[in-house]
């Protein structure tokens, strides 16, 4: 609350308990309420399930941990074969090579690396046509990577539809009520009201972050459509600044 109490949106990270007792991340953005005299009245605290992201950052961690256990394990394979290893570019050109390679050529890493293949063998032109078989197949194999990581990108592109589709019904239940708590019976009193439009000023902020992010989602498959518009600028930046103007 130091922060909120400053004028300035202060967020934290919580733990949620739902009603049968099962816990959720949470993003909380505590902001302070003030009346006309700009004393404070209270503190609007608007909590989002978090459990999307925290799910995407441990599985972002887990392929981050398996890349470089993989790097490792593809490298000691190299290093502990028995028989001189070597790799190369599409053009033939040495690209890395273990220990073996080097005592069986008599030469360093410096100077095999950078080196064209074929020069290391009694027929270049068949171990030119060798390695030209070999990227072939491998060119296979990177079409199938390709083909696998255009379906994660559409799975990836499906969950930020989800989310935000998710994220979205509760907002509204928090714009309506705010509505009706804007026109209802008797009307609210001058403070009330300043704290009601806080609440709607929020909400409608994040409908439209959501809804962006649900744009988002749509960039992957194509799904996008954009249009020209005219767009004033005075109303904008009178926006922004009534967005900002609480924290500053």
């Amino acid at each position: 609350m130091f922060k909120a109490s400053r004028g300035i949106e202060d967020i934290y990270e919580l733990t949620y308990i739902r009603k049968d007792g099962r816990r959720f991340p949470a993003v909380v953005s505590v902001t302070a309420l003030r009346d006309a005299h700009n004393t404070i009245i209270g503190y609007l605290l608007i909590g989002t399930d978090n459990t999307a992201r925290k799910q995407v950052e441990v599985e972002q961690r887990k392929l981050d941990q398996r890349l470089r256990d993989q790097q490792f394990y593809t490298r000691s394979l190299i290093e502990s074969n028995i028989d001189a290893l070597m790799t190369t570019d599409q053009s033939g050109i040495i690209s890395d090579v273990n220990k073996q390679m080097e005592a069986l050529t008599g030469c360093t890493l410096d100077e095999l690396i950078g080196a064209p293949f074929k020069n290391y063998f009694t027929d270049a032109e068949q171990a030119q046509a060798g390695i030209k078989r070999a990227l072939q197949e491998t060119n296979v194999a990177l079409e199938g990577a390709r083909f696998a990581a255009h379906k994660s990108n559409l799975a990836k592109s499906d969950f930020l539809s989800s989310m935000s589709q998710e994220l979205r019904s509760p907002l509204n239940a928090i714009l309506g009520f705010a509505h009706l708590m804007e026109s209802g019976v008797p009307l609210p009193t001058p403070s009330q009201k300043d704290s009601i439009a806080q609440i709607l000023q929020a909400g409608w902020y994040l409908l439209e972050l959501i809804n962006e992010i649900l744009d988002l989602s749509l960039i992957g498959p194509g799904k996008l459509s954009l249009s020209l518009e005219s767009l004033s600028m005075i109303e904008v930046l009178a926006d922004r600044q009534a967005m900002i103007e609480p924290q500053a």
